[in-house]
């Protein structure tokens, strides 16, 4: 066992031997400093906004699945009542079900691609953020589907 490795095991059995004391100390400093902690906090996230942004930004577009799950659960569990749907949410199904069919299922076309609700989501929002109930069509094609079927 090297020396860095006797260290951290003898830190963490110390930690694990004096946890309520730590934890009791911690919150007393949080109480003493609150605005202190506060003020810190807001000039950090100032400071990084930017930062943390860039990198949410980048995760959601390198997981647009998992964007798409949360936002189907989120949908479910809280904008089920009302009927409202997050554009971002919609957003990113679009995008799943276009990355699914690159091409329009009527035409074969590839230009102007939009995504389609098979079931309206109007009348089914429990699916609208399903990826199985969207289908890609052109512009073209995704006007004259909602003219011959009345939604």
């Amino acid at each position: 066992m090297t020396n860095k490795e006797k260290k951290n095991a003898a830190a963490k059995k110390y930690y694990e031997a004096n946890k309520e004391k730590k934890n009791a100390a911690t919150k007393k400093y949080r109480e003493a400093n609150k605005e202190k902690i506060v003020a810190l906090n807001k000039k950090h996230r100032e400071a990084n906004k930017k930062k943390l942004y860039d990198q949410q930004r980048a995760w959601r577009k390198a997981n647009p699945d998992k964007v798409a799950e949360h936002n189907r659960r989120h949908l479910l569990k809280l904008n089920l009542a009302n009927r409202k749907i997050s554009w971002r949410a919609l957003d990113a199904w679009a995008a799943q079900v276009k990355e699914k069919t690159p091409f329009c299922e009527w035409c074969y076309s590839e230009d102007n691609l939009e995504a389609h609700h098979i079931m309206p989501k109007a009348k089914y929002p429990q699916y609208a953020l399903d990826i199985n109930n969207g289908r890609t069509m052109c512009q073209n094609c995704h006007k004259n589907c909602h003219i011959q079927g009345g939604y």
